[in-house]
């Protein structure tokens, strides 16, 4: 994997035929009188009630940016409450996402799971191999497909893989979006699934708050 440069090629192998970005769903809280009820809620909902569009390089913030609807908004029904996860993809997601790639793979029982570890473990490293990809040193863990619904020290993986590397999964720790290389017929799989909101992505094309060319960009996230 080359230097981290800000693209998809620096977060998944710049080799695949294609690669999908799924985004995260933001969430809608809901109170009843016996329990408090999570909806999950598309970029494309939100883009509708903020005038918004989704493509390629659309950003949560830019989508905010087109429009006042949200979490903040003072209507009785927020279109959202909760913004996406950041740096980790639903289980919902990952469980469909792992269903349609072992599908996709001829190793499905010999996988590859990294988790940063700084995400988690509480100063305490276990013993075992790592990945060290640049800005990031992943702990490795190995498994079935199916195993990338497990929390390993309570965080899912950041990146996986299978032996035969007919895919790669990552989900960069900073960023709303989770990117697969993958071949043209995985990816067709992925779009069609219903419970994975996705869109097309280049391994050229640039994955920071300001990539989206097309909805107005928020306020500097990092200016004091």
């Amino acid at each position: 994997m080359r230097n981290f440069d800000y693209t998809v090629g620096s977060l998944v192998p710049p080799d695949f035929e294609l690669y999908s970005r799924v985004l995260h769903p933001a969430v809608r809280v809901t109170q009843t009188e016996k329990s408090i009820v999570e909806t999950a809620v598309t970029w494309q909902e939100v883009a509708d009630g903020n005038n918004a569009v989704i493509h390629q390089t659309v950003e949560w913030g830019s989508i905010l940016a087109a429009g006042t609807k949200g979490a903040e908004d003072s209507g009785d029904s927020p279109l959202w409450d909760q913004a996406p996860d950041m740096g980790g993809l639903p289980a919902k997601q990952r469980s469909a996402l792992a269903a349609v790639l072992e599908g996709f793979t001829s190793t499905p029982d010999d996988c590859w799971f990294g988790v940063w570890e700084g995400n988690s473990f509480h100063g305490v490293l276990p013993d075992g191999p790592r990945l060290h990809l640049p800005q990031r040193s992943m702990l490795l863990f190995h498994g079935p497909v199916h195993a990338a619904l497990n929390q390993f020290q309570g965080e899912g993986p950041n990146i996986w893989w299978p032996r035969d590397r007919a895919w790669c999964v990552a989900t960069e720790v900073d960023l709303m979006s989770t990117y697969v290389g993958v071949s043209t017929d995985a990816s067709m799989a992925i779009l069609a699934n219903p419970a994975l909101e996705v869109v097309g992505a280049r391994q050229g094309q640039r994955v920071t708050w300001d990539s989206d060319t097309i909805n107005p960009l928020p306020e500097h996230p990092y200016r004091d």
